[in-house]
């Protein structure tokens, strides 16, 4: 089982490293270019440049991909700064709006293997670099959107230096973006290995654990109570590996209060260490 991760990024010549080392394919056409391997663990779309068109593509590919909270998310793209050579990799700890200046913390729950930065979202191209930040374009929308999907553990963007005062935006070409991407795919791989990681031990830990819907189709619970069994058929699920709760336990349960509390009490009185001499 593998972990799901969502990729955005805005131009063709950032995507075709990409698609080309994860062997993504075409999926059905939609209103932006969707990318995916086989198994859907990785899936990619090309959403334009400019923040509100990452916001639209973010928003279509969680739809697409049925994205719930375990889903990683990652933005992958060219960015500016005054002093970082090309082809520098930053992924940001910041990301501010420089409309609106609303900022994201992105949660760094894994020591990164490139230099963290400020990234700030911009509606054109810069070429002044007045400050410290990584500037670039899409940034803020897709993390705007993004998080309506996921924590901020798992929504990330990593920006690739294109330009600089040495080398300003307006040289950039699309063979030196390929180039760029092409020669960070080892971190792209890293990063992307790791989200799925987080991705795949959110989707443990959220989860229903084994009897829930058997046990909902039995007997009639609340809201709470259904947070109640969850919990306690997780601890079953430890406790008492591959067996099956209802037909040992709780089939002279009369309802739902009665399931509660003959698990409760069951548990309660199970030695924690089983099956070991």
């Amino acid at each position: 089982m593998t972990g799901k991760i969502n990729i955005v990024v805005a131009l063709p010549c950032e995507a075709k490293p990409i698609i080309n080392h994860f062997n993504l394919r075409k999926s059905d056409p939609t209103l932006f270019k969707i990318y995916s391997n086989q198994d859907h663990s990785v899936r990619l779309i090309i959403s334009g440049v400019g923040s509100s068109a990452s916001s639209r593509a973010t928003k279509q590919l969680a739809s697409v991909s049925e994205a719930g909270v375990s889903t990683a998310w990652l933005n992958i793209g060219i960015g500016g700064h005054k002093e970082f050579p090309l082809g520098t990799p930053i992924l940001a700890h910041k990301v501010t709006d420089s409309q609106t200046e609303r900022s994201w913390f992105p949660q760094l729950v894994f020591d990164p293997k490139c230099v963290t930065a400020s990234v700030k979202t911009v509606e054109n191209p810069v070429f002044n670099y007045l400050n410290n930040d990584v500037v670039e374009m899409e940034a803020s929308g897709f993390y705007s959107a993004a998080e309506s999907y996921s924590t901020r553990e798992m929504i990330h963007c990593l920006k690739i230096i294109s330009d600089n005062f040495q080398s300003p935006a307006d040289k950039i070409i699309a063979d030196m973006v390929d180039e760029l991407i092409s020669k960070n795919l080892s971190i792209i791989k890293e990063l992307v290995i790791k989200l799925q990681f987080l991705s795949l031990e959110e989707e443990k830990r959220t989860s229903d654990p084994p009897f829930v819907q058997e046990c909902l189709s039995r007997w009639r619970f609340t809201v709470t109570q259904i947070h109640q069994l969850k919990r306690l058929l997780r601890k079953w699920s430890l406790l008492q590996p591959g067996k099956d709760v209802i037909n040992i336990l709780l089939l002279g349960c009369k309802n739902s209060r009665n399931v509660i509390q003959t698990l409760d009490i069951h548990l309660k009185n199970l030695p924690v260490w089983m099956g070991h001499d």
